[in-house]
């Protein structure tokens, strides 16, 4: 609350881009990472940094170095500012995206190009800022955050009727009680039911679910098991 407060109040009386890093617990390779530039001083008795840079998902080798520099944090994400500080930015550095908002309003959103925040225009603004955070969270984007959160039995994860043999770290889920999921001598494994699709995967191969997704979508007689 003191970080989100604290950030809130930079933000206003900067006009700047405060973004919340938090400090990494572990090399994770399922997250992006904010590196702290230039310490620009303190804020409500925290430190403030100048962005140098996002970077997107490492693979392990970068994120142990990552950590290693004390530099780094995970980007939690989150942005704190004032609608019309982003808005300027938007139209200095994102005008594709703004313009067609500024002339049309919502009905603009169906013609606008998927681009996130950080590539929009995080990376790109010299007014955002980082405070480094320690309070907890997790990237529920993640099918792997279920293990950090859900409390299972000491071998698996299951959110779903689920009965192991020989099945050891696995995350089962299934948006159905009705049915059953039945696995045996699979070791890390994330097996995900849901209406008429069924995952399968390592759970280290789980940031490649887009990419399967991507598949599903260019395929027009699969489009429809999305």
């Amino acid at each position: 609350q003191q970080t989100i407060k604290a950030a809130a109040q930079l933000a206003a009386a900067e006009s700047s881009i405060v973004t919340l890093g938090i400090t990494p617990q572990y090399p994770s390779t399922g997250y992006g990472y904010i590196e702290q530039g230039e310490k620009t001083g303190t804020f409500e008795g925290l430190p403030v940094y100048q962005v140098s840079r996002f970077t997107e998902k490492p693979n392990q080798e970068t994120a142990e170095e990552f950590l290693s520099t004390g530099r780094f944090s995970w980007n939690s994400g989150m942005f704190i500012f004032r609608a019309g500080v982003v808005l300027d930015e938007l139209r200095t550095h994102a005008p594709e995206i703004i313009a067609p908002l500024e002339e049309k309003g919502v009905a603009a959103y169906a013609e606008l190009e998927k681009k996130s925040i950080d590539y929009a225009l995080m990376e790109k603004t010299q007014l955002a800022y980082v405070l480094p955070a320690s309070f907890g969270w997790d990237d529920l984007g993640d099918w792997n955050a279920l293990e950090r959160l859900h409390n299972g039995d000491a071998k698996n994860v299951a959110m779903a009727n689920h009965v192991e043999l020989d099945t050891q770290g696995a995350i089962v889920y299934s948006s159905s009680d009705d049915e059953v999921i039945v696995t045996i001598g699979l070791d890390d494994v994330l097996v995900v039911r849901d209406r008429n699709a069924t995952l399968i995967a390592k759970k280290d191969r789980t940031q490649d679910i887009k990419q399967a997704i991507k598949i599903l979508k260019d395929n027009s007689l699969l489009q429809d098991f999305l």
